[in-house]
């Protein structure tokens, strides 16, 4: 049993939630074939009102930004809130 409270999200563990974001999307939602279009298959309403919920602990938050980040391939290096 592993129990762990608070701590802080890592560089490698951003960098890893924002890689299976993006590994997310190409899987999920892939640019060709005949399922193509990526995430603009995503009805509008689901691309402009995405929710993504998470515990209310720091480190888990952050990390449900970066794989948001990697999911919509957000740029810049600041994270949205979550």
């Amino acid at each position: 049993l592993i129990m762990k409270h608070g701590g802080v999200l890592t560089q490698i563990g951003r960098l890893q939630a924002e890689a299976a974001g993006s590994e997310f999307r190409t899987i999920m939602y892939p640019r060709y074939g005949p399922a193509g279009g990526g995430l603009l298959r995503l009805h509008s309403t689901y691309r402009h009102d995405l929710k993504i919920y998470s515990s209310d602990e720091g480190r888990v938050q952050m990390t449900a930004a970066a794989f948001a980040k990697g999911l919509l391939d957000l740029e810049g290096t600041s994270l949205a809130p979550i």
